[in-house]
Parts: C-alpha cells; sequence; structure tokens
C-alpha cells in the first residue's frame, strides 16, 4: 500500500458547467478538499506480464451529506473530459482500473447537490507506470511493495519480479527466495518441475553445469598445471567445460553444490581422451559417507563399503560425445539393500589429458 501525502487546496465553487465563480450562501462559498493515493493492487489480467491493476483513490473532503464528489481521470498529453467523470458518488473514496502501458492523471471536484454547484479540481495525482529495472512492476507500485525498483529480481530467486507477482497473484512472497523453506530458490522449483509452497516436492531437474554463461569458475583444481576453460565444441554446437589434468591425481571440483537430498539420478554428456573417472560423494540416511566412482569398464556396480564402484560400458569410445546417467539410488541398493541415499554431497572429476563435461544436472528420476 502506498500513500502519497494529500495535498489541500481551497477552491472556488462554480455552477457546473458555468465559468463564473458562484457566491453561494454561507461558508458553503468556500468548500476544502484534497486526494491522497492508496494504491491496492488487486488483479492480473495476462498469464505473461501484468496489463492493468486496480487502485484505491482516498480524498478528504466535507461532512456536509449535500455534498457528492465526481473523479475524472486523463491519459498523459490529453485533457480532463468534465462532461463525463470516470466515477461519481457521496463516498470519500473510490477504487477505479488502470492500465500499466501509459500513466493515469486524477483529479476530483464536489459537487453541492442542494445549490447544483460544483467546485474547480483539487490537487491532481498520477498513477506513475515507470519501470526503471525493466521487471514489468512499476516503481510506483515497488515502493509499495518494498521491492527494489532499481533490481528487477529483488530476492535473487532467478523469477523477475514481475513475473513472480504474476505468478503469485499477489506480493506476499516478493521478498522470499525461497517460500518453503526446502533449500531450493522459487525459482529453481518453478523452472524445474518443483512446487515453491511444497518442502517435500523440489524441482525434478538442477542443472549444475551448462557452460552457456560461458564461465568456468564453478570447477576448482588442485593443482598448478592442471587447467579449467569454458570452450566451444563444433560437436555440440554449444559451449563445453574443458578439465586438462597432467595425471589422474589431478582433481577438479565442483563448487557450490549443497546438499541435495530429493534428486540423486546423475545425468551429464562426457567426451574424453584419455583416462578419467567422476566421483560423486552422498551420505545415506544411517549417516554413512558413500562415495560413487564412475568410469567406462564393463557395466556392472560393485562395492560392499565405502567406495561403490559403477562402470559404464566398455564401448565408451574417445574423443566422442557420450550421454551418461547413472541413478545413484539404484545402485546403492544393488550392493547395499539396507541402505538409503540422504542426499548428494559432492562432485568431482579426476582426469588424465582433457576431458569435456556438458549439461550436468541432478534428476529424480531416469526419465528426465
Amino acid at each position: 500500500m502506498v500513500v502519497a501525502t494529500a495535498l489541500f487546496i481551497t477552491v472556488e465553487q462554480k455552477q457546473r458547467g458555468a465559468h463564473s465563480t458562484f457566491l453561494g450562501k454561507g461558508d458553503k462559498v468556500m468548500k476544502k478538499i484534497g486526494l491522497a493515493f492508496v494504491m491496492v493492487l488487486v488483479m492480473v489480467v495476462s498469464s505473461h506480464a501484468l496489463e492493468k491493476v486496480s487502485i484505491t483513490l482516498v480524498w478528504e473532503g466535507t461532512e456536509d451529506p449535500t455534498i457528492s464528489y465526481l473523479l475524472f481521470a486523463r491519459a498523459e498529453g490529453e485533457a480532463f473530459d468534465y462532461d463525463h467523470p470516470i466515477w461519481s458518488g457521496y463516498e470519500q473514496t473510490c477504487k477505479v482500473d488502470v492500465t500499466l502501458d501509459h500513466p493515469t492523471y486524477f483529479v476530483v471536484r464536489a459537487f453541492d447537490d442542494v445549490n447544483d454547484v460544483e467546485s474547480s479540481d483539487s490537487n491532481e495525482v498520477s498513477f506513475d507506470v515507470t519501470d526503471s529495472d525493466s521487471d514489468g512492476l512499476p516503481d510506483a507500485m515497488e515502493e509499495g511493495f518494498g521491492t527494489d525498483p532499481n533490481d528487477p529480481d529483488t530476492d535473487h530467486d532467478g523469477i523477475a519480479d514481475g513475473d513472480e507477482y504474476d505468478y503469485w497473484g499477489s506480493p506476499e512472497n516478493l521478498l522470499i527466495a525461497d517460500s518453503d523453506g526446502d533449500g531450493y530458490l522459487d525459482g529453481d522449483e518453478i523452472n524445474n518441475g518443483g512446487d515453491p509452497l511444497d518442502p517435500d516436492y523440489g524441482p525434478s531437474v538442477i542443472v549444475l553445469e551448462d557452460a552457456e554463461d560461458e564461465s568456468a569458475e564453478r570447477w576448482a583444481s588442485n593443482h598448478k598445471k592442471s587447467l579449467v576453460t569454458n570452450v566451444y565444441d563444433e560437436q555440440r554446437d554449444s559451449r563445453v567445460i574443458n578439465l586438462y589434468g597432467k595425471s589422474c591425481k589431478h582433481k577438479f571440483t565442483l563448487l557450490n553444490l549443497e546438499t541435495n537430498t530429493q534428486l540423486v539420478v546423475i545425468s551429464c554428456k562426457i567426451n574424453y581422451s584419455k583416462k578419467f573417472y567422476i566421483v560423486v560423494t552422498a551420505i545415506t540416511e544411517s549417516g554413512k559417507d558413500r562415495k560413487f566412482i564412475l568410469k567406462p569398464g564393463k557395466v556392472k556396480v560393485k562395492g560392499k563399503r565405502k567406495n561403490i564402484k559403477v562402470r559404464l560400458g566398455r564401448k565408451m569410445a574417445k574423443n566422442v560425445w557420450h550421454d551418461v546417467t547413472v541413478d545413484l539410488q539404484e545402485a546403492l541398493a544393488s550392493v547395499q539393500p539396507n541402505e538409503k541415499l540422504a542426499g548428494i554431497t559432492g562432485l568431482y572429476v579426476r582426469t588424465k589429458k582433457d576431458f569435456k563435461i556438458d549439461d550436468l544436472k541432478l534428476q529424480r528420476t531416469t526419465l528426465n
């Protein structure tokens, strides 16, 4: 709710439709009226962007029950049509719809029913549709909501403020990045099949790396002679991450991977030139650490203790792209049926020579 300070003015009463000053009876000659904005945003018309909202106008008039009020509106560059008020009544407040494609200006006049006279205009106020950050919400609305009119995504949840208001239908969640407190940003949940209001149903897919931002900063290496680059790959016709190590002692760790308790399937596309293995670390519901070691070899899973060895297949040719998808829970259950994954905690790669990776994801199932 936004309240602009009321500006009170003293106006002369005029006969309706006339331009001469009307000298009425007694203290009814002068009427003090003012106008204030109280904006109440009540509806979204478009599924893609806000098109109009309802606002409430409030003004301070007189306690005289014979005085009614006339509200007039105009667009920028136009004049008020005093023959056609957009609202009339005895209340000192009204609700009107305004569009967001242009600013709207308002004045109110008092009308004396007994003497058939009309005041001049109150002070003019406007509903400003300036959108400084181009997020779909006018600055005036953002000031009322408490969002930042200069930041298109105030809570940094991955959804522009206007799109988020469109999604929720109210400003309630515009300042909450994780509405259900499950550790996933609302944007990740909405864009990847989750429910941002259900902590037990997060996104069905989380992209850990797709290289499209041309950055390699999500990876860290443990050796000064190793190299992480973001490169264009002609075979895939896209950006990919290239990890180069002198030997498999060189370790490349994916940074900022928070423990994921719902997605237990890892998928990626890889292209290798020499020896490599991918390691995914996890924790079980019984509190035990587990390492899943993914590498070429005859398809099988083995491991009775901490290390679970997952072989991806013998026919993984070098220097071509391969799709890799592993259900880690299924792999664990096949060798340790009494254990169940509680969460994925980390991922790293060891490689000798070049190893390219793209579209690295965590998924709910192997069908994503």
